[in-house]
């Protein structure tokens, strides 16, 4: 019995370390970096440091979540999250959160008197148009949070990380253009973010589908019905047509391609039923065509013990399947 309670408490400490957040230590951190600050308050390398910890702890650019769940009043989200940063990380001994206007003047100072337009041995470009994005986003000035992104997403860095910053800045920069009802220019960037996963790792793009309902989603949120139909069209013709050339990716050359294809069966199905559903909605001149392949491709497959799935019909060929795909997409 002693040994089985000294397990469990093993196992909790091990859980709290696991669940403990990155930032935990950050206020700490900054306190010990402000005090070095007093002695050497030239040593940018001391500044930047502490500026990057003090940015960890603002809200950062606002989730596609927050933003379609807060619609006009991103702005007050954010600013009620800023005001509730003394809650999470109350001053202490050592460590008192500075005025915005401070940190903005640190960014100046790194801009103007390190950076020079080129990085150096302890900041890059890009990680200052990174930290300059989520100050701005943080405090709801999205002109100049967009301004960074886009900064950021010229960024060209060497190495393994130039797919990260571009992927990032990207997406962020999404974010924050509906954020700021910049829609057109969202579009646009949404746009860039379909073709930059299908061409970074297109496995994970067609198996998961991963756009096409924050898409729908974006779409709502501006009240753009219309497009929505049109886009959910082409998506399920790409889909389709992907899964029918049986595309192989030689970066994963040891996946099971059957077991894969039958994930992109699944998923594609509900791209077409998610397709139809929308065109019903809407009055589609399309839409009984649509219906009639839809019935028609779906399968109940039971499963023991757990919940059955639709799929693809599993006695219907491929050429019997591009046959019928030709009926609404000829």
């Amino acid at each position: 019995m002693p040994y089985l309670l000294l397990l469990l408490l093993l196992t909790l400490q091990q859980v709290g370390w696991a669940q403990r957040s990155r930032t935990a230590d950050h206020p700490e951190r900054i306190a010990h970096l402000s005090r070095q600050i007093k002695k050497e308050p030239t040593n940018d390398a001391l500044i930047w440091e502490r500026l990057k910890l003090e940015v960890d702890l603002l809200p950062g650019v606002p989730s596609l979540h927050t933003v379609f769940k807060q619609k006009a009043n991103v702005k007050e989200h954010l600013q009620r999250h800023l005001a509730r940063r003394a809650v999470y990380y109350p001053p202490n001994e050592g460590y008192q959160p500075r005025p915005m206007q401070e940190l903005e003047a640190d960014f100046a100072q790194i801009d103007q008197n390190v950076l020079q337009g080129q990085s150096v041995a302890f900041i890059t470009i890009c990680d200052f148009h990174l930290y300059s994005m989520r100050f701005y986003a943080s405090l709801a000035r999205f002109d100049q949070a967009i301004e960074q992104a886009q900064r950021l997403k010229s960024c060209r860095p060497e190495g393994r990380y130039q797919s990260f910053y571009i992927s990032l800045a990207t997406r962020d920069l999404f974010n924050l253009q509906v954020a700021n009802n910049q829609y057109e220019d969202a579009l646009q960037t949404a746009h860039e973010i379909i073709e930059q996963r299908k061409k970074e790792n297109p496995i994970v793009h067609f198996a998961n589908n991963l756009n096409h309902e924050d898409m729908v989603a974006f779409f709502q949120y501006f009240d753009q019905k219309a497009p929505i139909v049109s886009f959910l069209q082409q998506t399920c013709r790409e889909h389709f047509e992907w899964y029918l050339g049986r595309a192989t990716d030689e970066r994963w050359p040891n996946w099971d391609q059957a077991d894969y294809l039958k994930t992109v069966k699944i998923k594609t199905l509900s791209l077409l039923q998610l397709t139809t559903q929308h065109m019903k909605e809407q009055g589609h001149p399309d839409w009984a065509a649509f219906e009639e392949v839809y019935q028609t491709l779906r399968y109940t497959v039971e499963q023991p013990h757990e919940r059955p799935y639709e799929t693809i019909n599993p006695n219907l060929s491929d050429a019997a399947l591009k046959d019928l795909l030709s009926k609404i997409f000829p």
